[in-house]
């Protein structure tokens, strides 16, 4: 098998595991913590919040770039610093930018 299919195989794989992970942590039932601390809980604005990803060949000679929206998630905050917090990325919304 050369090189470029195996390469194609593998993505494949990854992408099918990826998606069989998301499903799973949608039907997670997340639950907010009952610590009686001064943390601060803010939201994620799904709307405006893009994470910028950028991937790279082993040795470093190609990459590609884009972006992906967040479908939930909140920070923790505690005297200014950021102390937890999660988000959900949602991988149907990955674009690649770099390519045309």
């Amino acid at each position: 098998m050369s090189s470029r299919k195996m390469s194609i195989v593998l993505f494949c794989c990854l992408m099918i595991g990826i998606e069989a992970h998301s499903k799973a942590i949608q039907q997670n039932d997340f639950s907010e913590s009952t610590d009686s601390s001064d943390a601060v809980t803010l939201p994620i604005d799904t709307k405006r919040s893009l994470v910028e990803w950028r991937g790279t060949e082993r040795r470093g000679r190609s990459s590609h770039e884009g972006i992906l929206t967040l479908s939930n998630g909140h920070l923790e905050i505690e005297k200014g610093q950021l102390i937890g917090g999660y988000f959900i990325a949602d991988m149907h919304s990955i674009t690649v930018t770099d390519i045309p």
